[in-house]
């Protein structure tokens, strides 16, 4: 028949192991032991175990070097194995046919998988009962022997502190879209669309013309022709076409040669560019500029500049990038904030997905002391489960430590997570720095023979001498007024204070 062979690790307590199992197909597993670590090693973990594969009417077998597990485990009737090679039929058995059975059911239960108990476990006088009554007396006998002594037989949990030491790992994980595999986390993509708008003080500065160029200008005539000058006739400085004027009233040079008018002129332009001296010889843009002469009496003056705050392109660079980290900010909170307990968002692994909108004040070299810009973006956001971290931490700080020595389970904890980006076919890359408590176990031996048959404050002062302990043990009597601790090792359990 096919035995399914289930592996388990240093991390693995009663609930993994039961839910390993729960994946089982055949009627048959075998449990495997790893090198290192102590599995299952509490009195009470097997005893779940055995009411677990009972109710899966389930045949469980064990491959464990560990001489207390193998003792106790064959005291509870399980099938031990020494190795993989070597599976026997005859040595599988489902718990629920320890049963004696009857005459009539042993051919049917004769089938790989299943055993009988033997008929030389049973006293010969109780081989003679043949008779069906008898049978059911008998039944009845040991079922209420059983009841009273489950009642009467004390039992006893001793609930120790040992020493524990703090331990570190700093490690490195890959993360993946698939089950985290050695060297990998499994890490999961969520996105949010967030709108936002930040405001930028400019660091820029360039100048900026602030008042034109006026002044007066003489028109002389050089011919015997009236000539009417308008408003707003444009001139400009010989020499200097770039300059513009133009004058800001209108006059009538007499029909003389060599009369003159003096008139208001303006530069077009703001900027100190417009100031000139006296004596600046002009033309005229007008159908009569070969008829007159047009110079200035006195110097042009009042066109002004001054520096201002402006738009440069690193304020534009810096104010995008300080609203896109208060926005990848909020989206981590908001992600973390959905995604339950169960799971984490890595720091700093936000990164833009689509950009919707982006809309400065301003844009670069104009004038302002700052600048505002609104985006709307879609952020992807990597997320992680908690307990996987958890337990790549606990892998790495085992695989550290002396094989005589444990990580507390519960202790684990993630001191520092930082999120590299990554180039290659992987998510990213996480640099991790965690720590857990590990202790040293106390073998079964060692803690219950100074304590049997004892009152619970002699077994606490031999304990305290044999044992080194953080504090003062424990113990937990049932029933509660029995003055003594039992007698028999299998009635007693003992835990450890975090076990509790």
């Amino acid at each position: 028949m096919k035995v399914q062979i289930v592996y388990l690790s240093a991390s693995d307590d009663i609930d993994s192991t039961r839910d390993l199992l729960g994946w089982v197909q055949s009627p048959r597993a075998l449990l495997v032991w790893p090198n290192r670590g102590r599995v299952l090693h509490r009195g009470l973990d097997l005893v779940l175990l055995k009411r677990y594969a009972q109710r899966r009417n389930l045949a469980v077998g064990l491959l464990t070097f560990d001489s207390e597990i193998r003792q106790r485990a064959a005291e509870l009737g399980f099938s031990l194995f020494e190795s993989l090679e070597e599976l026997p039929e005859e040595r599988w058995r489902l718990f629920r046919e320890f049963d004696r059975v009857g005459e009539g059911a042993r051919d049917s239960l004769q089938q790989p998988g299943v055993i009988l108990a033997r008929r030389e476990r049973i006293p010969d006088w109780v081989q003679q009962l043949d008779r069906k009554p008898s049978r059911i007396l008998l039944g009845a006998l040991l079922l209420i022997i059983v009841v009273l002594s489950a009642a009467v037989i004390p039992s006893a949990e001793i609930i120790l502190s040992p020493p524990k030491q703090l331990e570190y790992a700093t490690f490195e994980l890959a993360l993946t879209g698939f089950d985290g595999r050695p060297g990998q986390l499994h890490a999961e993509i969520e996105q949010i669309r967030i709108q936002g708008s930040a405001v930028y003080r400019t660091t820029g500065s360039a100048t900026f013309p602030i008042s034109a160029s006026r002044g007066s200008i003489i028109f002389t005539n050089l011919s015997p022709i009236m000539i009417s000058i308008p408003r707003h006739l444009g001139i400009r400085p010989v020499g200097l076409q770039s300059l513009r004027f133009q004058t800001t009233s209108s006059g009538k040079l007499p029909a003389e040669i060599g009369a003159v008018i003096e008139l208001p002129m303006e530069a077009d332009d703001f900027g100190e560019q417009g100031n000139l001296p006296s004596g600046t010889i002009f033309s005229t843009e007008a159908a009569f500029g070969l008829m007159v002469a047009i110079t200035n009496p006195n110097p042009i003056r009042g066109g002004s500049s001054e520096k201002r705050n402006s738009v440069s392109a690193a304020d534009l660079a810096g104010l995008e990038e300080k609203l896109i980290q208060e926005l990848f900010g909020r989206a981590e909170n908001e992600i973390a904030v959905t995604i339950g307990i169960e799971q984490a968002v890595f720091e700093d692994s936000a990164t833009v997905d689509r950009v919707f909108s982006q809309d400065f004040s301003h844009g670069e070299g104009e004038p302002t002391q700052q600048i505002t810009l609104a985006l709307d973006l879609n952020i992807l956001v990597l997320v992680y489960r908690v307990n996987d971290l958890l337990s790549k931490i606990q892998e790495a700080i085992t695989d550290e430590l002396d094989s005589n020595r444990i990580v507390i389970k519960n202790s684990v904890q993630v001191t520092q997570v930082n999120y590299v980006a990554s180039d290659d076919e992987s998510i990213g890359v996480i640099r991790i720095q965690g720590s857990a408590e590990s202790y040293t176990p106390l073998s079964q031996q060692t803690v219950l023979t100074p304590v049997r048959g004892r009152t619970p404050g002699a077994a606490r002062d031999n304990l305290e001498e044999l044992v080194p302990l953080e504090r003062p043990p424990a113990f937990l009597l049932k029933p509660t007024w029995l003055p003594l601790l039992p007698w028999l090792n299998n009635r007693i359990d003992v835990l450890y204070v975090w076990e509790e």
